[in-house]
């Protein structure tokens, strides 16, 4: 750990040109890391390094999105300064990481956006997720975090012992529900239109948590300036073993484009 602000710390590995990483709902990285670490951490030949940097944000309280966003914007900041950097951003992520380079003077090269999307069905979150936490008894919560996970977020494709799933289980129900909150009603499509760095998103073939044909239509009107890649047989986390392979092939060569 490099810094730490209000529950939110930024936890490095390596060195090299800093890539930011502003994971999903769970905050701890167990969404995306799976698909960063093997992506950025091994060059090719004539590559500069690069170092991870994780906005480990799971502990957080904030009581607004945007004080989130303060909070890591000033964290990140401080630690990355005026080098060269890129984004990897994951499901909320991508919003709270659009946020933070809108609102900031980071010298960002390079923004991978991995299941982006400008808005969450009402319904879902209202029913789904407020609802459900709602009228689920604490004892209850981790079965039903479980079962949640696997609708909204999978297919798990055989990995259903992946990381992500406990890391469910161990984000506390208060915390959820928040984050959630912040959802609800709103629309982040702007955040999306405004980026200038260069930048690719990465949607799910069979995504649960969002309306599909939505967000695909949505980022393919903003092309040339977003290219659009589907990562097929994936929902919005990717967790099929061999999906797994395949996406961390087409983000790899986007990633290291330029040096290949």
């Amino acid at each position: 750990m490099v810094a730490e602000d209000r529950g939110v710390r930024v936890v490095s590995r390596g060195e090299g040109r800093p890539v930011v990483v502003f994971s999903g709902l769970e905050g701890s990285g167990e969404s995306c890391l799976h698909l960063v670490l093997p992506t950025v951490e091994v060059a090719p030949p004539g590559a500069p390094p690069q170092r991870p940097l994780l906005i480990d944000y799971a502990a957080e309280a904030h009581d607004t999105f945007e004080d989130l966003v303060a909070t890591a914007s000033r964290l990140v900041t401080d630690v990355v300064g005026g080098r060269p950097c890129a984004l990897w951003c994951q499901s909320f992520g991508n919003l709270l990481g659009t946020q933070v380079a809108l609102g900031s003077n980071l010298d960002i090269q390079k923004i991978v956006l991995v299941s982006p999307f400008t808005r969450l069905p009402a319904w879902k979150v209202a029913r789904v997720v407020l609802g459900a936490l709602r009228l689920t008894p604490g004892p209850l919560y981790r079965a039903f975090s479980g079962l949640i996970g696997r609708w909204q977020f999978g297919p798990a494709g055989g990995n259903g012992g992946h990381p992500f799933f406990a890391s469910l289980k161990a984000l506390a129900p208060i915390s959820l529900k928040r984050r959630a909150a912040w959802l609800h009603g709103r629309t982040f499509a702007d955040n999306f239109r405004k980026l200038r760095a260069p930048r690719r998103a990465f949607l799910g073939s069979r995504d649960n948590l969002v309306d599909r044909d939505e967000q695909r239509l949505f980022f393919e009107s903003l092309a040339p300036s977003i290219d659009l890649e589907m990562i097929d047989g994936s929902g919005h986390v990717v967790l099929p073993p061999a999906v797994i392979d395949a996406a961390r092939a087409k983000l790899r060569q986007w990633f290291w484009s330029e040096h290949v």
